[in-house]
């Protein structure tokens, strides 16, 4: 019965992402009418917005689960690098999953079939992943390289965004830190109704009760650990840090507060 699915693995690495040619919705397309092509049926596996290099991908270990089990025997990615973070990570899924486990890897919109059984088809693959990871470490260097611009030139004179998801309370517009006028409102509960002496979980169980969804949750309730963290969250008091890990540097900005310092050294005694 495995084999009349295709197993459609889909990914973005960032939220900016959704919304270009590459989106999850156009690679969910692509996988179904691949499959259709095929003959088989699309079985969908949606990591969402995650980077391939620091974040973990539960779907992707989920995938190879299915696979150990037996479960999967036909695959489809827009393209592979979707499931590597380099060409070692390439390597070692190709041995241990996809030639081990004699899966059919099929590739992009014309569903070509990635065949391991030759020399030449494995040198070919080895070579892609190369190319893909380079490109990678191309496009992560330009990020960082427009990153630091930004910050260096303009963050001493107005809120910059450098993109990902925006702290819950904010949004961003042409680019700027922006105040969300409904977060806002819940990040000022939380932090009044902390200081009256509610606990996390309380806060938690009102804002789950109120509808109010939070950022990157798969259920649309609250987490405990991200309240905890945001109580935390300087930002909200006007000063905003960036760190750059890649060159070491570190970033100090003002972006709108929510909250003011006053209360968020309170709190702090009580966190």
């Amino acid at each position: 019965m495995s084999k009349s699915f295709l197993d459609v693995y889909i990914r973005v690495s960032t939220t900016e992402q959704k919304k270009d040619g590459n989106s999850l919705a156009v690679q969910e397309d692509m996988g179904k009418r691949v499959a259709k092509k095929l003959g088989l049926v699309s079985r969908l596996h949606n990591e969402g917005a995650r980077s391939s290099t620091i974040q973990f991908r539960p779907r992707l270990e989920d995938l190879k689960y299915d696979i150990r089990s037996g479960l999967v025997k036909n695959l489809w990615v827009i393209d592979s690098s979707r499931m590597f973070r380099d060409i070692t990570d390439s390597l070692l899924f190709r041995r241990d999953y996809l030639e081990k486990h004699k899966i059919n890897l099929y590739e992009g919109e014309t569903a070509t079939k990635i065949d391991f059984d030759t020399p030449s088809h494995r040198f070919t693959y080895n070579v892609l992943s190369a190319s893909k990871q380079l490109e990678n470490e191309e496009r992560q260097n330009k990020s960082i390289q427009g990153k630091l611009y930004k910050l260096r030139k303009f963050s001493p004179k107005k809120p910059v965004f450098l993109g990902g998801t925006p702290l819950f309370g904010y949004e961003p517009i042409d680019k700027l830190w922006t105040i969300n006028k409904e977060e806002s409102k819940w990040v000022k509960y939380m932090f009044d109704a902390y200081e009256k002496g509610k606990s996390t979980i309380e806060i938690k169980h009102h804002l789950d009760k109120e509808g109010v969804e939070p950022r990157r949750t798969e259920n649309g309730l609250w987490n405990v650990a991200t309240l905890q963290k945001m109580l935390r969250n300087k930002s909200y008091t006007g000063i905003h840090q960036q760190y750059i890990k890649k060159v070491q540097e570190s970033f100090s900005y003002k972006v709108p507060k929510i909250i003011t310092i006053g209360q968020f050294n309170r709190v702090q005694k009580l966190v």
